[in-house]
């Protein structure tokens, strides 16, 4: 039985190919070459969704950046201006910093993605139509042996040794047919290989630029002294969604569930007491009660 095919949707069957020992891992059909170029199409629209949203959402903080700094200058606003002004200004540093990462997005990730996807897709093309070719001729090729030979026993000239002679050349054919085969699905594999590592790089530096800059902006609060105080200053905005955390514990804006299946009464203890006392406490002193004589239990009295 034919190994299945791995990375498939279904649980098809690979084709029997390559029988000089050169077989691919992993083979690579027209359907999934058809998946990848769509999912490269996908990708390419949400980049361009993702940078139009990104610009926008610069031109935002930009113009609240400048209402902050309108308020700063308000007369009523002279003891809190100096506030509003870093607070603008913070706002200010993140526009900057969204419009460069709209240019990276465009310059560093889409336009090379663009480019290589017209490449991709008329490698993708000329590879296939390369491939049909050279099936269609293998094809021809056999048909042609076979039809010499059937030719040739219908003027009573066949015999055992051209019998095996027509097996040998048809077993030639066959796999030189394999091996064509067996090199497209390694061209075809080696090339969705390198578009994907190369997407994967694009993307990547996409990432490495949103870290950097993120780690920027919030280092601004240790910068600056006017953040640093205003940090100092006000509560932390996430403590409103769950209680104090404790040492050890993830950072989550959740609301905290209960594990366990009842929970205890508002003003009852947690643990019982009497069960376990308290370490300093000192046990409860109890009398026991005086045990009965074997004369009063059997209704006789005791001899004197």
């Amino acid at each position: 039985m034919d190994p299945v095919v791995a990375g498939s949707s279904s649980d098809v069957y690979a084709p029997s190919v390559g029988t000089s020992g050169t077989r691919p891992t992993l083979y690579i059909r027209r359907a999934d070459v058809s998946a990848s170029l769509e999912s490269y199409k996908r990708l390419l629209d949400a980049t361009k969704a993702y940078t139009a949203a990104m610009s926008h959402m610069s031109e935002a903080s930009a113009d609240l950046a400048a209402a902050l700094q309108d308020c700063s200058t308000l007369k009523g606003a002279h003891a809190s201006g100096a506030s509003l002004q870093a607070a603008g200004g913070l706002h200010y540093l993140k526009s900057n910093y969204e419009q460069i990462l709209c240019d990276t997005i465009w310059k560093e990730c889409s336009i090379p993605l663009l480019s290589h996807l017209d490449a991709y897709r008329q490698s993708v093309q000329e590879r296939q139509q390369s491939h049909e070719v050279s099936m269609e001729e293998h094809k021809r090729m056999l048909k042609s042996i076979e039809a010499q030979y059937h030719k040739s026993g219908s003027r009573h000239a066949r015999d055992l040794q051209s019998f095996r002679t027509m097996l040998t050349e048809l077993q030639d054919k066959v796999n030189e047919m394999e091996d064509t085969k067996a090199q497209h699905y390694m061209d075809v594999l080696q090339n969705e290989e390198h578009t994907w590592d190369l997407v994967a790089q694009n993307v990547l530096l996409l990432v490495r630029a949103q870290v950097d800059m993120a780690d920027r902006l919030s280092s601004k609060a240790v910068q600056d002294p006017v953040l640093e105080s205003l940090m100092a200053h006000m509560p932390d905005p996430f403590q409103s969604y769950g209680p104090p955390k404790r040492e050890n514990e993830l950072f989550s804006i959740l609301q905290p569930t209960d594990a366990s299946p009842t929970a205890p009464s508002p003003g009852l203890p947690r643990s019982d007491t009497s069960l376990f006392p308290e370490p300093d406490a000192a046990p409860e002193e109890r009398s026991l009660a005086s045990r009965p004589s074997i004369h009063h239990l059997f209704g006789y009295a005791a001899p004197t």
